[in-house]
């Protein structure tokens, strides 16, 4: 459970990226990884995915009303556990990522970040 209402985050999203693009940089929203499957219910007797999935929809909905670029970790995650995936190889604890995870969380990443740098900067990566 968590102290922060819906709504206030919704708030803080669109705050932090109207303050990013006043400095001059590119906002990217990223939902965020969806927990285990085994993962115990919380204190109201969900899984976290229940609470934490209607945060990722909140996340998704600010990068729509804003254009920001969204990385979409919570689906990637729910459709790599649904075609297979152990997602308990991919954290420490069935909830917080691992090296594995961290390393799927960079993958995922990357093209957004990229695209955000833009075309001179990717051309230094290469190099």
């Amino acid at each position: 459970k968590t102290n922060l209402t819906p709504e206030a985050f919704r708030a803080n999203l669109h705050s932090l990226v109207r303050q990013v693009r006043q400095a001059g940089a590119t906002p990217i929203l990223m939902t965020p990884p969806c927990y285990a499957r085994q993962a115990a219910p919380n204190g109201l007797g969900d899984h976290h995915n229940v609470p934490l999935g209607q945060f990722a929809q909140i996340c998704r909905a600010v990068a729509a009303e804003t254009k920001a670029p969204l990385v979409e970790h919570f689906h990637h995650w729910s459709r790599k556990e649904a075609g297979g995936v152990d997602l308990q190889d991919w954290t420490t604890d069935l909830y917080h990522p691992n090296p594995r995870g961290g390393r799927e969380i960079a993958e995922v990443m990357l093209p957004a970040v990229l695209q955000a740098l833009g075309p001179q900067r990717q051309q230094g990566r290469t190099k």
